[in-house]
């Protein structure tokens, strides 16, 4: 039996494997209208604007995997996106009204994502936009270029390929969601039958945060991580492969109350090591703390008196009289 923890971690593989998947196959099915524009209808602008969306996918997948975190990333991507297809539809408004079928996954991936409300809002916010391009195509006309019958039945060709493509599309996300939800009803059935499996399953939870610790720490302290200034939780998800919510708990589970405090200890730790291998009338206390990832001394006299209950002086001092 899966314990929540277990199946809250495969859900979120599988939702990171969704939009893996997703980003390329949107991207792959984008170059070929890309370069149906191209070279069917010689159309260089919606050439140049397709590649500029996929490029921008891609950018964003980019950034998720280095800890922007996939929900936040289907947030945007679900705004973002329905904006960008305003110009395709009110371009192409007077030839065809197919590309409004791109807009008819976002509920679905709503769905997978989100709780009801977020699902209805982004429902509307798809109708909003259809009803804005509607209004701005029949104010605007920004078409230049006269079709012809051969244009026409192009165009044919390319709502086609516009339809099936969004259905292979809604169909990958349909299979996920299958998956997903099927771990969902999982889990609830595993609370609805409680019985001696909770202890196994309590004992799966420790194995698994004393094992994500391990993790954690052979980057921070094998890696010596603590000392970039810059560090914060979310630069770990792609080195674990887990959310801030499991490094969080991980963290927690070993007695440090929260990110922070777990990596001033490694600081700290690092600053005697440093007071006791270096030549102090050689080198500056700055250079230490600077080294062990402090930005300035004020956070560092705070924080050095939080884990040894003295100031750095004053441990300095104790240092000279004990040599």
């Amino acid at each position: 039996m899966m314990s929540e923890t277990l199946t809250e971690q495969k859900i979120i593989e599988l939702k990171t494997k969704l939009i893996s998947n997703y980003t390329y196959l949107i991207s792959a099915i984008l170059l070929v209208f890309a370069l149906l524009c191209r070279f069917l209808f010689a159309d260089s602008f919606m050439f140049y604007y397709i590649l500029a969306g996929i490029a921008v996918i891609q950018w964003n997948w980019f950034i998720a995997r280095r800890g922007f975190g996939i929900e936040n990333l289907v947030r945007a991507y679900i705004i973002i996106a329905p904006f960008w297809m305003i110009f395709p539809i009110i371009r192409f408004w007077d030839y065809s009204v197919a590309n409004f079928f791109w807009l008819s996954p976002i509920p679905f991936a709503a769905y997978i994502f989100f709780k009801k409300r977020e699902v209805l809002f982004y429902s509307l916010y798809a109708l909003a936009v259809i009803a804005t391009s509607i209004v701005l195509a029949n104010i605007y006309n920004i078409e230049d270029t006269e079709f012809n019958p051969l244009e026409f039945q192009k165009i044919r060709y390319t709502d086609t390929l516009v339809f099936a493509s969004n259905l292979f599309v809604i169909g990958l996300l349909s299979y996920y969601g299958d998956k997903i939800r099927t771990l969902k009803l999982g889990s609830i059935k595993n609370e609805q039958n409680v019985d001696l499996s909770t202890i196994a399953s309590e004992k799966q939870d420790i194995e698994y945060f004393e094992n994500l610790f391990e993790k954690i720490e052979n980057e921070i302290a094998g890696n010596m991580l603590f000392r970039d200034s810059d560090l914060n939780i979310s630069m770990l998800n792609p080195l674990v492969k887990v959310n801030n919510n499991y490094i969080s708990k991980a963290i927690r589970h070993k007695n440090f109350p929260n990110f922070n405090t777990y990596i001033n200890s490694h600081r700290i730790e690092y600053v005697k090591q440093l007071m006791k291998e270096s030549d102090l009338e050689k080198v500056t206390l700055m250079y230490i703390y600077t080294e062990a990832g402090f930005t300035n001394q004020a956070t560092f006299n705070r924080v050095f008196k939080q884990f040894e209950k003295i100031t750095p002086s004053e441990y300095l001092q104790k240092m000279e009289r004990a040599g």
